[in-house]
């Protein structure tokens, strides 16, 4: 019996080993990092668990795909998954052997001695771009960063991985996720005060900074507004010439120029656009609300379609804001910057040149008015910058798209007045340095389709 007992366990240890030398995994596409300061408040900005779930997934898209690349499942692999017009000929599986390459002197009677030389030791589909570093140091400055690609894979350390590449024998890490020390120490300092989400568009990764958090949007409002004016016209909802009358009825005040121009005074739709983004102009923002309230595409179907949180929607548009669902409109907006829409230049043109009212005592923080206006950017970069701010007595606001050679999203609210002038420059740069650090360089797209095929030589 004792043997019977010792050879069962013998057993079971070697399919364990068996089923770990075999396996390996992808790493995710996306990586998310969230700092939620409101974990130490038992006041939460969701209705439920499943509120927050739901929002987290509308703000990146991670692919969470897994395969078993190891020798004995490769031949299923390339059958599923390869594109045979990227399958050299001059290479072969483990399960075939093409007589071609045998020598004619040989005797085919016999059973020719074939040695297997495999080159390489296997391929690693990389999803997301990845940073290059020279050794296994995190600590070290990358080189460069590598598309989605198949790569040689030479060594292997855990999920640090030695490839060949056109650098040399470098490496890369499965498990890349940046330091983000520095970013929560900055924003720890500001508690409930402040919300921010970051996005890089060339690898997905997300750091947030109380995410879920409600700020009052004031006029970054009038960015998605826009969003959804531009989309209908692009569907046919809106005629982008129609002409519209300044009435009494919409004269407000506060931002824009509009305001000092005389009643009657006629502005197509185009030109509203223009005011409301680039002015901020409170005016054409209602004019274009009464118009876009006669469509049948409403702004809450066009939210609902994004995935965007309906729930901040009051009096036909956007009111309040979180940082994350901000990250999400604006993915959504630069993604209609780069199509081919035949009115995405025009938005686009808007959001690099917002102004704001030109004041000897506009850098303190101080609002007087006047219908001087200069470019202002609340987002500073050394890279153009596509933004909308806003600011009320309650919140101060801006949200945008740096195109730096990686380029990215960075959304910053909070509940401070018009003082924050100098905060939101800091947190700016510490964030084009974040990103420049850890992604630096824009990846290259593959030219080919993705495709890992474990490749045999047979030698004679």
């Amino acid at each position: 019996m004792r043997r019977v007992i010792y050879g069962l366990c013998a057993i079971a240890i070697i399919i364990l080993f068996y089923r770990i030398g075999l396996t390996h995994e992808f790493s995710q596409v996306g990586v998310v990092a969230t700092v939620n300061t409101s974990d130490y408040d038992s006041t939460s900005d969701y209705d439920s668990a499943s509120d927050y779930d739901r929002s987290i997934s509308n703000t990146s898209n991670i692919l969470d795909s897994k395969f078993n690349l190891d020798y004995a499942n490769m031949h299923r692999f390339v059958t599923e998954f390869a594109d045979t017009d990227y399958i050299d000929d001059n290479y072969i599986d483990t399960n075939y052997v093409d007589t071609n390459y045998i020598d004619d002197s040989q005797n085919l009677d016999e059973e020719p001695a074939i040695e297997l030389e495999y080159s390489p030791r296997y391929m690693e589909a990389l999803t997301r771009p990845m940073p290059l570093f020279a050794a296994m140091d995190y600590e070290g400055e990358y080189l460069s960063i590598i598309p989605p690609q198949c790569v040689e894979v030479l060594e292997r350390h855990y999920n640090w991985l030695q490839i060949r590449t056109y650098m040399g024998d470098k490496w890369i890490n499965l498990d890349f996720m940046p330091q983000t020390t520095l970013l929560n120490e900055f924003l720890n300092r500001h508690g409930h005060n402040i919300g921010v989400f970051y996005q890089n568009l060339d690898t997905g990764f997300v750091y947030s900074f109380n995410p879920g958090r409600i700020f009052f949007g004031a006029s970054i409002a009038k960015a998605t507004q826009a969003f959804h004016v531009y989309t209908a016209a692009e569907r046919g909802y809106v005629d982008m010439y129609a002409t519209h009358i300044y009435h009494p009825r919409y004269e407000w005040g506060g931002s824009g120029i509009i305001r000092f121009m005389p009643f009657n005074t006629e502005f197509t739709t185009r030109e509203l656009l223009y005011y409301s983004v680039v002015y901020s102009d409170n005016i054409a923002s209602r004019m274009l609300a009464a118009y876009m309230s006669r469509i049948s595409f409403s702004y809450r179907d066009f939210a609902t379609e994004l995935g965007a949180n309906t729930r901040f929607i009051l009096d036909r548009y956007s009111r309040n804001a979180s940082a994350e669902d901000m990250g999400l409109w604006l993915y959504a907006i630069y993604s209609y910057f780069e199509s081919d829409g035949s009115y995405s230049h025009y938005f686009r043109e808007d959001m690099f040149n917002t102004a704001e009212y030109s004041h000897p005592h506009f850098a303190r923080g101080q609002h007087f008015g006047g219908s001087e206006y200069i470019n202002v950017h609340f987002i500073h970069s050394d890279y153009p910058t596509a933004q909308k701010f806003g600011w009320t007595e309650i919140s101060f606001n801006t949200v945008g798209v740096v195109e730096a050679p990686s380029p990215y999203i960075l959304v910053i609210l909070s509940n401070m007045a018009g003082g924050a002038h100098e905060l939101f420059e800091e947190i700016s740069w510490l964030f084009q340095e974040f990103n420049e650090r850890y992604f630096g360089g824009r990846a290259e797209k593959p030219i080919a389709p993705l495709v890992c095929v474990l490749t045999v030589k047979a030698i004679y």
